[in-house]
């Protein structure tokens, strides 16, 4: 009896300690960011997105024509991000799901937006569209 009991600890051992081909999580997982198209905008200085895929029409005053260029986008803790290159030098936008009022118009949009460049941050929202 002592050996039927001896061999079934030993097999439930062996099978807890078996390889499995799941590879643990290192940190946070990323979700792909849904593929919505955005419009994002600030003021002083005017500057619009226009996301659609995986790139966005830049545009200002100085650029009406707009200047195209390729993003990247990811989710993270629940925020958009997108992140690409614009005149050589890194640019990301994160969009944030809070109401975000236009500092200037007073028009209300679906989400803050926040524009990272040349190591500056420019506050504005956004707006699927």
């Amino acid at each position: 009896m002592r050996i039927i009991t001896s061999l079934i600890c030993l097999s439930a051992v062996l099978t807890a300690c078996q390889k499995t081909n799941e590879k643990p999580a290192d940190g946070p997982i990323s979700v792909p960011a849904d593929l919505q198209d955005y419009r994002v905008s600030g003021n002083e200085p005017f500057w619009t997105f226009k996301i659609t895929d995986n790139e966005a029409v830049y545009t200002t005053p100085e650029f009406l024509d707009g200047i195209t260029i390729a993003l990247n986008r990811k989710e993270v803790d629940g925020n958009l991000h997108f992140s690409g290159m614009l005149n050589g030098q890194p640019i990301t936008l994160v969009l944030t799901h809070t109401p975000c009022e236009n500092d200037m118009s007073g028009d209300m949009h679906d989400m803050k937006a926040s524009y990272f460049a040349n190591g500056k941050t420019y506050p504005g929202c956004a707006d699927r569209i």
